[in-house]
């Protein structure tokens, strides 16, 4: 009868711990999901204002850059050059380099520009932040690759300009967002 006491008493004793321990579990499993629901919800509040920041600085960039392209569009100089026909001439030349030292400041201003320039088709020339060449030399410097032959590269400067983004790939192998415009402001086109 002592060890059926004995016995009883370390049955309970045994049960009580494993209660004891099974609350314990419980509570701590309780914890770390409310702890690991106030981390992964401050991980996507960060990481929702990471992606806000990114997408306005990417969008002040686009923006920024969009309202240079314009400005350059609506100045006298390159008003008068995109109504030139055929090439330009010897009394064009300081129209010219007026247009190249404000796309070549321009670029100085903005560091994000990896290539800056006007495209003629008229008279079949760029003027960039390099200088004045025709196009088949420019494409030949800048953007001679396997991708994009001559005429294509000519075809898409020609187009009308719907707003997308074009992804170019450089002679060294570089991929670069193209912003083009095609259309001046004033409803010349160029």
């Amino acid at each position: 009868m002592k060890i059926f006491k004995n016995t009883s008493v370390f049955i309970r004793w045994f049960f009580s711990y494993l209660i004891m321990l099974g609350l314990v579990l419980l509570v701590s499993i309780g914890l770390y999901f409310f702890a690991y629901n106030i981390i992964d919800e401050q991980g996507k509040q960060m990481n929702r204002t990471m992606l806000e920041k990114v997408q306005s600085e990417i969008d002040s960039y686009f923006t920024d850059a969009k309202s240079a392209i314009v400005s350059l569009m609506i100045d006298s100089d390159v008003q008068k050059a995109n109504r030139t026909k055929n090439s330009f001439v010897l009394s064009d030349r300081a129209m010219l380099y007026d247009i190249y030292s404000d796309v070549k400041n321009m670029k100085i201003a903005s560091k994000d520009f990896s290539h800056l320039f006007i495209y003629f088709r008229n008279a079949g020339s760029m003027v960039s932040n390099n200088g004045h060449v025709d196009d088949k030399l420019f494409y030949e410097l800048y953007y001679k690759s396997d991708d994009l032959s001559y005429e294509a590269f000519c075809q898409l400067l020609k187009e009308k300009w719907t707003g997308e983004i074009v992804s170019l790939t450089n002679s060294k192998g570089e991929k670069e967002i193209a912003l083009l415009r095609n259309n001046f402001p004033r409803g010349n086109e160029g």
